[in-house]
């Protein structure tokens, strides 16, 4: 990495990310078109995307997805393109992942499903609704995450006990020069932590690393419009399956 000399701060090199290397050899490069090419006829949607997630029991190594398998890792390194809120709500006891919640968000103000309607005036989206004073229906949030060895982001997955730590963060950024997610090298670690009331689970923390030039910056902008462009907004009731992020919701306290 290169030095920023107005912040002292390291400017990441376009080599270390596929995506700026590629956009940076080949600017004219139309995102929507190829990507419309190579699915033909089929929708681009949020499920064809690798998930991560945070893991169970205060484990504090990463699983990430790819072509060679899942690799392990301390560190997640990427390029924040976009945030999605997400919900989802499950009558009965989760037996596993893969089970389709009875009524999700894809936004966080609606739900589909039962009992649907309104989230922010919704019974289950109140403290002390869910279990161990939780809200009954679970709030996460999605960060599409540019890494260092795709040209795809990958979904990664913050659940309730974690919103915080990205809030702070966010804010962090603003206070920093005004940066924007997007605009710099997010590293996020996982630390293994207790709540008040006993419950072990894993924390995100996260750091900012390196800025992005003013032509990187361009080029992740381009990118998260063809990105939005090409997901298809569906009912969340009608796209959750075996894919869904099912049973990856902790049954702790949303802020704790």
């Amino acid at each position: 990495m290169a030095e920023n000399e107005n912040t002292q701060v390291a400017v990441v090199e376009t080599s270390e990310f596929p995506f700026l290397q590629v956009m940076h050899t080949n600017p004219d490069v139309d995102l929507v078109e190829v990507m419309q090419e190579n699915l033909g006829d089929e929708d681009f949607t949020i499920f064809d995307l690798d998930r991560v997630v945070v893991p169970s029991g205060g484990a504090t190594t990463w699983e990430v997805p790819g072509l060679s398998g899942v690799e392990e890792t301390k560190t997640l390194r990427g390029i924040i393109v976009a945030v999605q809120k997400s919900r989802g709500y499950w009558k009965e006891e989760l037996e596993g992942e893969g089970t389709p919640p009875d009524c999700s968000s894809n936004d966080g103000e609606t739900g589909f499903g039962e009992p649907g309607g309104s989230c922010l005036t919704c019974p289950l989206n109140q403290f002390g609704s869910g279990k161990n004073g939780s809200k009954g229906c679970k709030e996460i949030k999605n960060v599409f995450l540019l890494t260092e060895n795709s040209m795809l982001p990958v979904i990664l997955q913050v659940p309730p006990t974690s919103l915080k730590a990205l809030r702070k963060y966010s804010v962090q950024l603003t206070g920093a020069d005004l940066r924007q997610l997007s605009g710099v090298v997010t590293e996020f670690t996982l630390q293994k932590t207790k709540s008040r009331s006993g419950f072990t689970h894993s924390a995100i923390s996260l750091r900012m690393v390196a800025d992005l030039t003013g032509e990187q910056k361009q080029s992740v902008k381009r990118f998260k419009e063809a990105i939005e462009h090409s997901l298809k907004k569906e009912r969340p009731a009608d796209a959750h399956g075996d894919e869904a992020p099912a049973g990856r919701y902790e049954d702790a306290p949303q802020f704790d």
